[in-house]
């Protein structure tokens, strides 16, 4: 790339650290503090809503809860994000979890409550970044519905879907396949092995710090 050797340094997603140092609750602890049999298939919900799209929350969340209902599978939903139109998924979620009594939704599981939910639970659904990102450090399928996540790296634990109802139905049934999930043995997280703040660590000790961090620079990669 030219005398100057310019070189991108990546460390990883520094959220894939807390994993590795995480004291992760037992599939029993699961059960008793989130309502979830281990034994039977189940769903971690977390849908939040699309800035560019928040017209269509009411129709996107309607159509996800119409697929679940015809699933009959047990659904862990959490909150969404603060973003415009949150409280219509959240009035939308209660209400479907007062009439289906294999679905419950919390308002948080704190960090380590999320990351042990991931390592039992079946599959997860929505559009979070943490089906993206974290989740294939636990071999866990993904439902991942519309265009929020559009434009990351993804592997294949990621399940792509629309916003219509078969569509999300088809792709959650491919999810809890057990020969899907069997395929997913041995995957490889490419955001990171868990060590990133090391990386970072070291790499600051070799910048110097001064007022030139604070000015921009750009690198024409296509003459490179």
């Amino acid at each position: 790339m030219g005398e100057e050797d310019w070189r991108i340094q990546v460390s990883g997603a520094p959220s894939l650290d807390s994993i590795g140092m995480a004291d992760l609750i037992s599939p029993g602890e699961v059960s008793s503090a989130f309502g979830i049999d281990p034994k039977s298939p189940s769903l971690l919900l977390t849908y939040h809503p699309v800035t560019l799209e928040a017209k269509d929350t009411e129709y996107h969340i309607t159509n996800l809860l119409d697929a679940l209902g015809k699933l009959g599978v047990q659904c862990l939903f959490t909150y969404p994000n603060a973003d415009t139109n949150a409280r219509i998924i959240i009035k939308r979620i209660e209400e479907y979890c007062q009439t289906h009594p294999l679905s419950r939704v919390v308002k948080t599981t704190g960090q380590y409550g999320y990351y042990s939910l991931m390592k039992t639970v079946s599959a997860m659904v929505g559009n979070s970044s943490s089906g993206i990102i974290e989740a294939a450090s636990f071999e866990l399928p993904v439902v991942n519905i519309g265009n929020r996540q559009k434009g990351r790296i993804q592997t294949r634990n990621v399940i792509n879907c629309g916003y219509q109802q078969d569509e999300i139905s088809e792709a959650i049934r491919k999810a809890l396949e057990p020969t899907f999930k069997a395929g997913l043995r041995g995957l490889v997280n490419p955001y990171g092995d868990g060590h990133a703040a090391e990386r970072i660590a070291a790499r600051l000790t070799e910048v110097q710090l001064n007022d030139e961090l604070l000015h921009k620079r750009f690198t024409d990669l296509t003459s490179a």
